[in-house]
């Protein structure tokens, strides 16, 4: 689709590898960049599936799509 990054060879693979350790703190840079809606979906509901001790600290242009995981943002202006 135009104007939507392609999912880079081995995201996916890197991600699943990532909460499959159930990390204490696990960091995303446009974790859903190219993705389609419904494993979009997927990644959330895996996401809020994570221990409560678990840190997440994710970067994303899709704050809609947040705000039922999170418990704090920082949203940058101009920068």
């Amino acid at each position: 689709m135009r104007g939507e990054r392609q999912v880079r060879p081995g995201q996916k693979l890197l991600i699943g590898v990532a909460l499959a350790r159930t990390p204490r703190l696990l960091i995303l840079d446009e974790p859903t960049a190219g993705l389609d809606a419904a494993t979009r979906a997927r990644f959330f509901g895996r996401l809020a599936a994570l221990p409560a001790e678990t840190a997440i600290i994710l970067v994303s242009h899709r704050v809609d799509e947040l705000s039922g995981i999170v418990t704090r943002t920082v949203e940058m202006d101009h920068g």
